[in-house]
C-alpha cells in the first residue's frame, strides 16, 4: 500500500511511514488520548510482539507527528481502506447468514470533524443536540 501510493519513507527516520500509518489507525482508536500516549502505546505493542523497536525509543514530539502524518498524506489510508474495508464472511462462514441474509453490527461510533464549512458539507450535522 505505501509502495503502491509511493509513500513509502525514503530516509531513515524514527517516524516511519509504516509506523505512521499504525499510528494514525491507533489514533482513531484511543481519540481521547494525547498522541504522545498513544504512540507510546504503540512502540510498547511492537516491543511487547517482538518487534524491532529499540528499547529506548523517544517518544517524537508533536510536532514531529503532525510533520510525518502531513508526509504520509490521506492516500495510503485510502487505498488501505479500500484493501480491508467490506463483509468478510462469506456464505460458509458458520453463523454470519439468518436464510439468505447476510447479518452486520453497527457499533454506532462517530467521529468528530473540524467544524468547517467544508466538513459541513461533507458530513452535515448530527439531526440533535446529543
Amino acid at each position: 500500500m505505501l509502495e503502491e501510493t509511493d509513500r513509502q519513507s525514503q530516509r531513515h527516520r524514527l517516524l516511519t511511514a509504516r509506523v505512521v500509518v499504525y499510528f494514525v489507525m491507533a489514533l482513531g482508536l484511543y481519540v481521547h488520548a494525547f498522541y504522545g500516549e498513544v504512540l507510546r502505546g504503540l512502540l510498547e505493542g511492537v516491543r511487547g510482539l517482538g518487534g524491532t523497536a529499540p528499547p529506548a525509543l523517544p517518544v517524537a514530539s508533536k510536532s514531529a507527528l503532525t510533520q510525518a502524518r502531513l508526509r504520509l498524506g490521506v492516500q495510503p489510508l485510502r487505498r488501505l481502506l479500500q484493501q480491508v474495508a467490506g463483509p468478510v464472511a462469506t456464505p460458509q462462514t458458520p453463523g454470519a447468514w439468518y436464510r439468505s441474509r447476510r447479518l452486520v453490527s453497527l457499533d454506532g461510533t462517530t467521529v468528530d470533524v473540524a467544524d468547517t464549512p467544508a466538513n459541513q458539507r461533507a458530513f452535515d450535522r448530527p439531526g440533535t443536540a446529543r
